[in-house]
């Protein structure tokens, strides 16, 4: 028997300490990624502030202490607080009425749940004088509860706050858009301002709060966690922002090793894997972070909109395919970590409770409503599932089909 030696390149993935760390960091939750790096930058002789870009930062950033950050909780309902006031207050009484009858309808961030012409088929008052008693809750403290959205609250707490600054109330007008996606050139543009002009109106409005009833008692804000991913939706498109964090911008600096041998050799060697690694490893969390954040404000607008009671349930292994990562990353990701949406604040983990559903369900949802003498094709079902916000291959959606038991399309047709 003649034997042949044949040589078959294998990809393989070569875990290596800096892989490791990086990992390690991917799973930091917010609050100890901070700490994690003060410690490191003590420790690790080549890991350094990247003071250029920090102080560049600095100079744009937005807000010296983000807004959940300057909360501190009330001991008092929101629905209290606001009652309280209502009872004592000189409007005319018809009017405190239909303000109390609105209480209830507030969610823990001092939104209005609901429409006002749905209201008013549940409320026995008129639509005009709904709009008179939200006018009423927002002019109490905390100033903007009752509005609809958080631009329409800041809307509020600008006319009542700066009641003379009509660019402030121009920039949530007409810039909001240009705002959330940062496009100061474009907004200069638009509202007709220099950019110093544009940042002494943006200064004002930092003073606003865009959750007026949080820090209240029983509201979604709790000690030992602040959130790591932000949604936020202009009209139907969704805006995703992470939080700032207190992670300065990092690189990798340079030690002389002049004279260095033996262990103190390795040991500067290690110390640079790990330093270089840390960096990899911030630099991915923020980027899996903010690709997760569009992903969920997708898959669930329905849900952080309200308009449906439960979240879609995804699978790890879904979202693994659709970000382009491992599942093992995915699991990384999403532990100890939270989104903040306008439904609430929501552990990540908690999206990817159920293994039900997910692609393997659209897919055969697609299937089940397809039209029998017309049916869809593999790539077909791919580009429909692109336009649900999941990008999978035909390949995929070949497995999860022979893993439904569906034949392929050409054995699906049925002629008439």
């Amino acid at each position: 028997m003649k034997q042949d030696l044949t040589l078959t390149p294998r990809p393989e993935l070569r875990v290596t300490p800096a892989l490791i760390q990086a990992m390690e960091v991917v799973a930091l939750p917010q609050v100890e990624l901070e700490a994690k790096v003060w410690q490191l930058l003590e420790e690790n002789p080549f890991l350094e502030v990247d003071e250029e870009r920090w102080r560049q930062e600095m100079e744009g950033e937005e807000e010296e202490t983000p807004w959940w950050e300057r909360l501190e909780d009330k001991g008092e309902t929101l629905q209290e607080h606001l009652g309280a006031q209502l009872a004592v207050s000189e409007a005319p009484a018809r009017l405190v009425e239909v303000a109390k009858a609105l209480l209830p309808y507030l969610d823990s961030r001092g939104l209005l749940t609901r429409e006002l012409g749905e209201l008013a088929s549940l409320l026995p008052f008129s639509r005009e004088e709904l709009e008179e008693g939200r006018a009423l809750l927002a002019s109490l403290d905390p100033l903007g509860c009752g509005a609809r959205g958080v631009r329409e609250s800041l809307l509020f707490q600008a006319r009542y706050r700066f009641p003379e600054d009509k660019k402030l109330v121009e920039l949530l007008e007409r810039g909001w858009e240009l705002l959330l996606k940062g496009m100061r050139g474009r907004l200069s543009t638009r509202l007709r301002l220099s950019p110093q002009e544009l940042e002494e109106v943006v200064k004002r409005l930092r003073e606003l709060t865009p959750y007026p009833g949080v820090g209240f008692s029983g509201g979604d804000r709790a000690p030992g966690y602040r959130p790591d991913v932000f949604v936020e939706y202009v009209g139907e498109e969704p805006v995703v922002y992470l939080a700032k964090d207190g992670v300065p911008p990092l690189r990798v600096g340079k030690v002389a090793l002049k004279g260095a041998g033996g262990d103190s050799l390795q040991y500067f060697r290690t110390e640079r894997a790990k330093a270089l690694g840390f960096v990899r490893g911030v630099m991915l969390r923020r980027r899996y972070l903010r690709r997760l954040g569009l992903l969920l404000a997708e898959l669930q607008k329905e849900f952080f909109l309200g308009r449906k009671d439960f979240p879609l349930s995804l699978t790890v292994a879904d979202v693994a395919e659709v970000l382009g990562i491992s599942e093992a990353t995915v699991n990384r990701l999403v532990t100890g970590k939270y989104l903040h949406s306008p439904r609430g604040t929501f552990p990540l983990r908690a999206f990817f409770q159920g293994e039900r559903g997910g692609i393997k369900g659209l897919v055969k949802e697609l299937i089940d409503k397809e039209d029998p003498s017309c049916p869809l094709g593999d790539e077909e079902i791919a580009r429909k599932l692109e336009e649900k916000g999941y990008r999978v291959a035909r390949r995929t959606v070949a497995k999860y089909r022979g893993e439904l038991g569906i034949p392929s399309s050409r054995k699906r047709r049925r002629k008439e």
